[in-house]
């Protein structure tokens, strides 16, 4: 289900804003990293149909973006890249990527405050929550 939100939730980001989402072959957030990088290497920048990338983790950030540079493509030039972390890791590596930070304390704690307030008889449809993610400064 994680996979299929996030990417609900991409597909909703593209079309509200009036962008265009291009397939980025056969590779996805459960592939292997050496499978990312190698998608990277194949990426043709001539066309100059793409702005950026979104990764759905800073680990898949890092690959797709060590393939795309081994093939001459430089970020901040050909394209930006976004990548939604629970720490922030590439600000240290490579703080031309910008991070969205996903708090996973806060969803461990919302977590277990809902299991609690489940086994203590709340109903369901009061225990919803959002923490939306945040740009990291």
């Amino acid at each position: 289900m994680f996979c299929k939100h996030m990417s609900d939730g991409f597909r909703r980001g593209v079309r509200d804003f009036g962008c265009a989402e291009v397939p980025f072959g056969n590779v996805d957030l459960d592939s292997l990293l050496q499978d990312i990088f190698k998608e990277g290497t194949r990426w043709p920048f001539e066309s100059g149909a793409v702005d950026g990338f979104v990764a759905g983790s800073a680990s898949t950030g890092v690959a797709l973006l060590a393939g795309l540079e081994s093939v001459g493509a430089r970020i901040k030039i050909d394209f930006d890249m976004v990548a939604k972390e629970p720490t922030r890791f590439t600000e240290w590596i490579r703080p031309e990527i910008i991070p969205i930070n996903e708090d996973i304390r806060a969803a461990g704690n919302e977590l277990a405050r809902t299991i609690i307030s489940a086994a203590n008889g709340t109903e369901l449809t009061n225990l919803q929550s959002l923490i939306a993610p945040k740009f990291a400064t």
